[in-house]
């Protein structure tokens, strides 16, 4: 009788080991990071970062332009260089500076497209300048690292509560 239990058991678990990628794949494929955006500021130069900007793979490199710029506000425009398209996309660190930034409290709109939604968006990236030695602003040595690693986990807050061992644990009990 021992042994029908162990096979038992044994089936239980297969068919739980089983079923846990089929719950826990769906939220994982639809989980994409969020963009992140900031900006280093140095005397009367700042430098916007870009996380997790999605581009193709083949890209050589990516180009901002400013497409306006008005006291308090500096509008850019982000879009990814053409380069060899290949059949992927990948996540980049994208940068670039702006120098000669007059004193007082700023904000980067930055239009970029997301290839997620098919569609551009704007971020609205807010620093300030202390220094008051700025003069005509200018935008240059534009950065953008390698692929990033993939992200490999669902941030806690956003995952479902299936993911969690306890609720997991009751619905086979």
């Amino acid at each position: 009788m021992a042994g029908w239990q162990m096979v038992r058991a044994f089936a239980v678990v297969l068919l739980v080991a089983a079923m846990v990628p089929a719950l826990v794949s769906p939220a994982w494929a639809e989980w994409e990071p969020e963009d992140e955006f900031w900006a280093d500021v140095d005397g009367s130069t700042v430098k916007v970062s870009h996380r997790f900007a999605l581009y193709n793979c083949g890209i050589a490199g990516v180009d901002y332009e400013v497409t306006g710029a008005e006291p308090g506000e500096i509008a850019v425009t982000e879009r990814d260089v053409e380069g060899e398209q290949m059949d992927c996309m990948c996540y980049f660190l994208a940068s670039f500076y702006l120098w000669e930034v007059p004193a007082g409290d700023w904000i980067v709109t930055l239009s970029y497209f997301n290839y997620e939604s098919d569609a551009w968006r704007v971020a609205e990236i807010p620093f300030t300048i202390e220094a008051d030695d700025g003069g005509e602003i200018a935008v240059g040595d534009f950065e953008n690292s390698d692929c990033l690693p993939e992200p490999t986990a669902v941030p806690e807050e956003e995952q479902p509560d299936f993911l969690s061992w306890t609720v997991l644990k009751a619905r086979y009990r």
